[in-house]
């Protein structure tokens, strides 16, 4: 998990728990939902995240 995020504003927050929810030590038991109108971004924000980890250095799960 990392702690250098370009997120700013609302996205920041959503980013840092979309980024412990895949990237954490222990696997969550539970799933996670993006809510929004149709056209908001939901997709493109989930798109940008992982492109963002692809370009840094993309971290292995432990689901250990």
């Amino acid at each position: 998990m990392t702690d250098d995020y370009e997120w700013a504003g609302p996205n920041a927050n959503i980013a840092k728990v979309l980024d412990k929810y895949c990237y954490g030590a222990s696997r969550p038991p539970f799933a996670l939902m993006l809510d929004g109108a149709w056209g908001c971004g939901k997709t493109w924000f989930i798109k940008r995240f992982f492109e963002k980890k692809k370009k840094t250095a993309y971290q292995t799960v432990n689901w250990a």
